[in-house]
């Protein structure tokens, strides 16, 4: 059963309106509503919501909106369902994930070596996605944002680069920045992190630092000439900083990637001054015993996208933060704000991509997904399951450690 809300004169293959709906003025979206299995299986429906590529300045118009949040709330509920278990199932031994068949017993450890160049080069083709959907030029984050569930679908009345944006703000919120510290961004990526803690505090030193040394080339390239801002490229665990010489360190998203987290750890806290304080965002197991989940087919196709060995837990995160001699000022839990909406809006790309309508409305939304092929889309329904699966055993945690002034 096939049911879908489109504007006025727009035909959409085998679709029915919801209910009599009448089509707003210059509607920017689409709500389509796909359900399959029995007709009592509630726990396999996915809504795929989705903007359109001419947004008209008619439905700007304020005095719409409250009818447009009339025809979301009919449906939105349901978008509370997409990570239930019941459509989380994923066949590892027929999928295809980076364009290669995974085996359900393969050690990926052994044949995959951890290569982070491979997870923003555009060779897996979720990047290739989210490249597509404004991520990975200068920002390669999940984003902070707005709605939280059951509308997180809302999201996509809003632009993805200012989520990425506000990811990197609310972090530095956490910093607690004053005017003439000294920053270290450790894995800075493409360097705009580090610009955007330039720019909330132009008096502080930032320095990024990344392993690449292509993103440090990007950095010193897009934001050169930029005062009290630097690039460099350095390992996360061995900074090459005598000790005391940061007021602030800042790790986004990046320390899942890391060999050693501990050691980085021990590493930050030997370069912070005293009273100097360490943000890390990172993603985490929820506990000791969701670390069981790591060789999981569906967590070893994640892990070869992203390229990971395993996370920390939440508690051996503050375990190796005390074993580093730092005190956890707060441990935060932000899932809610980003993998959880991130993850319902993959959700929609794949179920539009999988089907002839939704491709060409996708492609009518943006003609870059022109280049995509069936394939390809394939390939993402397989790895949208297999983030589903790691997502339910893991949190997206910000964390505040502070290296006390010894007495």
């Amino acid at each position: 059963m096939l049911r879908a809300l489109v504007p006025r004169e727009q035909s959409v293959d085998r679709a029915q309106p919801c209910g009599n709906p009448q089509p707003f003025p210059g509607a920017p979206f689409f709500l389509i509503i796909s359900r399959h299995g029995t007709p009592g299986d509630i726990l396999n429906v996915e809504i795929a919501f989705f903007l359109h590529a001419e947004f008209d300045s008619t439905w700007a118009r304020p005095s719409l909106w409250p009818q447009a949040a009339c025809f979301l709330v009919r449906g939105i509920h349901i978008a509370g369902q997409l990570d239930t278990e019941a459509s989380m199932s994923l066949d590892i031994a027929t999928s295809r994930v980076n364009g290669s068949r995974l085996n359900d017993g393969a050690d990926l450890d052994r044949v995959a070596p951890r290569n982070v160049q491979a997870s923003y080069d555009g060779s897996n083709v979720v990047f290739r996605v989210l490249r597509i959907e404004t991520w990975g030029d200068l920002l390669t984050n999940l984003g902070y944002h707005k709605f939280r569930h059951p509308f997180v679908l809302l999201n996509l009345l809003s632009n993805h680069e200012r989520a990425q944006r506000r990811l990197v703000m609310k972090s530095v919120d956490l910093l607690d920045v004053q005017h003439d510290h000294r920053v270290l961004d450790v894995a800075c990526g493409r360097g705009k992190s580090s610009f955007i803690v330039h720019c909330l505090h132009p008096g502080a030193t930032v320095v990024g630092l990344d392993l690449l040394d292509d993103h440090i080339q990007v950095a010193q390239t897009v934001f050169n000439n930029v005062k009290n801002l630097s690039y460099t490229a350095g390992d996360a665990m061995d900074l090459d900083f005598p000790e005391d010489s940061f007021d602030r360190v800042m790790c986004l998203e990046a320390a899942f990637h890391f060999p050693d987290r501990a050691r980085f750890l021990r590493e930050a806290y030997r370069v912070l001054r005293p009273g100097g304080r360490l943000v890390v965002v990172d993603f985490a197991w929820s506990t000791d015993a969701d670390r069981a989940h790591r060789d999981d087919p569906e967590t070893r196709a994640v892990r070869e996208i992203w390229q990971w060995n395993s996370f920390f837990s939440v508690p051996e995160y503050e375990r190796a933060a005390g074993a580093a001699r730092f005190h956890v000022v707060s441990s935060s839990d932000w899932s809610d704000r980003v993998t959880r909406p991130a993850q319902a809006m993959f959700h929609c790309l794949s179920t539009l991509g999988n089907s002839r309508w939704g491709r060409r409305l996708l492609q009518r939304k943006n003609p870059l997904f022109r280049s995509f092929s069936r394939e390809d889309w394939e390939q993402v329904t397989c790895a949208v399951r297999a983030h589903d699966h790691v997502r339910r055993y893991s949190k997206y945690m910000a964390f505040v450690l502070e290296k006390r002034c010894e007495v």
